[in-house]
């Protein structure tokens, strides 16, 4: 079950950045005035890398905040038993 949430936020990610980079290329097409539009083989080279930029970034930053979280997470786990060990022996 963990591992689906986890791909299920990966692939938000995913959709995220691709959605930000054909954002950025819609850009750089009105920006460029239609040039870049005029020529296919540019188009191409310009919209690779900035599509798959889009893809790779957003995968990966879905990534990273999921190993920040579970990180998090389990310091939080390791404090309280710390906390919980220290108690007990300070009982005894």
């Amino acid at each position: 079950m963990k591992e689906a949430k986890h791909m299920g936020w990966m692939l938000l990610g995913v959709v995220i950045g691709l959605g930000l980079g054909i954002y950025l290329l819609l850009k750089i097409f009105e920006w460029t005035g239609g040039r870049l539009a005029d020529s296919p083989t540019l188009s191409i080279f310009v919209a690779v890398p900035i599509l798959g930029g889009g893809l790779v970034g957003g995968g990966y930053l879905a990534q990273w905040l999921i190993y920040k979280r579970e990180k998090k997470h389990r310091q939080r786990k390791r404090a309280e038993r710390n906390a919980q060990a220290v108690g007990k022996k300070r009982k005894k």
